[in-house]
């Protein structure tokens, strides 16, 4: 064989491995937030294009910024950050405590445990809303990570109500 040809066997060889490499590198694991097929978006299409943050912690925050990322991935949507509760539908992210400031009504069943967190839905103003609170701001960020898994692996979420108990009760 001569060197030519050596040349482009070991340049498709490399090529070949590149893209290997490339293609997945687990890095992001499942947070990568794969974009959903047209059918499944379609599913989403009527959740809320408002996120609205209650109480201010860097972990809400995170959480926060994670909920836009993992839509903005999957939906290919962005949402609007509010600083109050808009009039229209919205996300609303917050401990129980903060988010009972701007919905008395909210009451768990149960108590959530330390890290535990609830998804359900509330009106607001006489808006709907999907509510992802959390007995502390751990919890918040759970639940955001558990409803944006929900999308991700396509489960309905039309009468969302899940608690999810987390560390000490």
């Amino acid at each position: 064989m001569n060197s030519f040809w050596r040349a482009v066997l070991v340049g498709t060889l490399l090529g070949c491995l590149v893209g290997i490499v490339h293609a997945e590198t687990g890095r992001e694991a499942w947070l990568r937030y794969a974009p959903l097929s047209d059918t499944e978006r379609a599913k989403y299409m009527s959740l809320p294009a408002s996120l609205v943050p209650v109480g201010d912690s860097e972990i809400v925050r995170t959480a926060q910024q994670e909920l836009v990322r993992g839509f903005r991935r999957m939906m290919g949507r962005a949402l609007r950050e509010e600083k109050a509760f808009p009039q229209e539908s919205a996300f609303v992210l917050g401990t129980l405590e903060n988010v009972r400031a701007l919905i008395p009504s909210m009451h768990p069943l149960r108590q959530l445990s330390a890290d535990g967190y609830w998804l359900t839905t509330a009106k607001v103003k006489g808006h709907d809303a999907i509510v992802i609170t959390g007995a502390n701001e751990r919890g918040v960020l759970y639940g955001v990570f558990a409803f944006l898994s929900k999308v991700a692996r396509n489960q309905p979420i039309a009468s969302l109500n899940e608690i999810q108990q987390i560390g000490r009760a």
